[in-house]
């Protein structure tokens, strides 16, 4: 009866720290996404500001009569 105990006592711990293990695995997994999320968004941010500045820069080449300026920086 008493290696019966021990026995399921061993395995339910065993099972305890497979799943504390599970849950530390995900969470460093969702950091990682998280982190490269936060890269992406960044990365996304940073081409929208240059998308604004040349298209900005084309609006001038046009005012200018730069047409052909003003093609290449909206292309």
């Amino acid at each position: 009866s008493n290696k019966r105990q021990i026995s399921s006592s061993t395995s339910s711990e065993g099972l305890e720290n497979k799943i504390e293990v599970s849950k530390n695995m995900l969470f460093i997994s969702m950091s990682g996404i998280y982190k490269q999320t936060r890269s992406l968004n960044s990365i996304r941010k940073g081409f929208n500001n240059q998308a604004n500045i040349l298209n900005s820069d084309a609006d001038f080449d046009e005012m200018t009569r730069n047409y052909s300026g003003a093609k290449r920086k909206r292309a």
